[in-house]
């Protein structure tokens, strides 16, 4: 089955608006005829020559990339520059560009918004520690804690890296209650319940897809959302 660029181009610009992107961005379809048929479609964070060699390599149609390519106006489309042998490679093997770029960093379920929503995560993770001052105990963790433990520590390192906190947070090592265990539970799902009650289904795949990769499952109930460790 394929669709013509132009519908995929509509699609993408109604999730991803171009009027949304900021001034300076250069967003939407970049390269391409938008009649031709789309078949195949290559994702990527930027479009550098691997990415055009792979894309020619499996015919791809389409590549959508989050980076715009091209970014800067082109004076001239030449094998002189990396740029326009890229663009040149692209043309001759009629493979479209699209990118969304700020249009879907500003998007409803966009990176500004999953950026949100780690940033709630990590505020209600810090109360939850302050409040039952984990940072003041030393007892090793229980096996069921482990996985929390280390979700918790992955959530504070990619927190210090979007610049969330101002210094490394110091490495505690938390009892292995089942009590804390629960209560830290409790929190993850009401954060979760939460945000599918505002109909932020985004946030609410992103707490469960988290949890999905720290091993434990999430499993929704008339009386509520039970969890259990896989």
């Amino acid at each position: 089955m394929s669709y013509f660029l132009h519908q995929i181009q509509h699609f993408l610009d109604t999730e991803y608006p171009p009027s949304s992107a900021e001034e300076w961005d250069n967003v939407g379809l970049l390269v391409g005829w938008r009649d031709a048929p789309v078949r195949r479609v290559l994702t990527c964070l930027t479009v550098t020559p691997e990415v055009c060699d792979e894309a020619v390599a499996e015919k791809i149609d389409l590549i959508v990339s989050h980076h715009p390519f091209p970014f800067h106006s082109l004076r001239r489309v030449t094998d002189e520059t990396i740029d326009g042998q890229m663009l040149l490679k692209l043309v001759a093997a009629g493979i479209a560009v699209y990118s969304p770029h700020t249009a879907h960093d500003s998007a409803p379920d966009g990176v500004n918004r999953q950026l949100a929503t780690l940033f709630d995560l990590l505020r209600a993770l810090n109360k939850f520690i302050d409040d039952n001052k984990l940072e003041t105990l030393s007892d090793k963790s229980s096996m069921a804690f482990g996985p929390l433990l280390h979700g918790a520590a992955v959530l504070r390192e990619l927190g210090l890296t979007l610049g969330l906190f101002r210094e490394p947070p110091a490495e505690k090592v938390p009892s292995g209650s089942d009590e804390l265990t629960g209560k830290l539970m409790a929190l993850l799902i009401e954060l979760r319940t939460n945000a599918k009650k505002a109909k932020d289904f985004a946030a609410a795949d992103l707490i469960r897809n988290r949890l999905k990769d720290l091993g434990i499952a999430l499993e929704d109930r008339p009386d509520g959302t039970e969890w259990s460790l896989n």
